[in-house]
């Protein structure tokens, strides 16, 4: 028990550094723009679904049987193709954002590193039921990935 009072211990809030990090920023930023067009794309597929779904059930009392089961199964062929794209679209999104993320993790990971060797910690908690504020080193942690401490060695 005596070495354990002697050892210098701290908490970080994960949470908070994958909210508010530079690096978390720029990865919400890329993925962003890289699917804003896709998600655009995907929404006008939506509007003209949508719209055909409209126009067939003010003109199916005009159609012959034939015509109303022609369009029917187009819009359902559209709906499959919609449906798929937009499993497609959140399947995508969700791995670059794994990716995208798992960069942020060890971002932050060599931030609490560079903190803990600079500032002589023997422990690094990252998850804690509780902790005195005066322990939680996130702000040092935070500042450390903006000054560039996370960036990987080369």
């Amino acid at each position: 028990m005596p070495a354990l009072a002697q050892s210098k211990i701290a908490v970080v809030n994960f949470e908070r550094i994958l909210r508010e990090s530079p690096q978390s920023k720029n990865a919400e930023r890329r993925l962003e723009s890289e699917f804003k067009k896709k998600e655009a794309d995907l929404n006008d597929v939506a509007t003209r679904l949508r719209q055909a779904g409209e126009k067939l059930d003010k003109e199916s009392v005009t159609l012959s049987e034939t015509q109303r089961r022609d369009r029917q199964n187009q819009l359902a062929d559209m709906d499959r193709d919609f449906q798929r794209r937009q499993r497609d679209l959140r399947d995508e999104v969700g791995q670059r954002k794994q990716a995208e993320f798992a960069e942020v993790v060890n971002s932050a990971n060599r931030a609490i590193k560079s903190v803990a060797e600079k500032d002589g910690y023997d422990v690094i908690f990252q998850e804690a039921a509780y902790a005195n504020p005066k322990v939680d080193i996130t702000d040092r942690v935070l500042k450390a990935m903006s000054d560039g401490a996370a960036t990987p060695a080369k």
